[in-house]
This record gives C-alpha cells, sequence and structure tokens, in this order.
C-alpha cells in the first residue's frame, strides 16, 4: 500500500463518520472533504 492511498482512505472515513457524529471542521465540509480524498487517490495513481 502506498501513503497516499492510505491518507486518503483516512479523510474518506472521516468525511463519512463526521456525517453521523459531529467533528468540528470535517461536519461542516463532509462532502468536500470526500471530493478531496478522491482527489488525492486519484493523483497518487
Amino acid at each position: 500500500m502506498n501513503f497516499g492511498f492510505v491518507a486518503s482512505l483516512i479523510v474518506v472515513i472521516f468525511a463519512v463518520i463526521s456525517v453521523f457524529i459531529e467533528i468540528p471542521v470535517v461536519s461542516n465540509y463532509a462532502f468536500w472533504f470526500a471530493v478531496g480524498a478522491y482527489i488525492m487517490l486519484a493523483g497518487t495513481r
């Protein structure tokens, strides 16, 4: 596994969890965190 894949996986997990549990910064921008994780994943391939 490479670092970019693991980092994007962690970011998208935080984005999904923040929909159900309030995480101060991530909850307001959960969609954009998920989009950013996808862009990060695409950039590491």
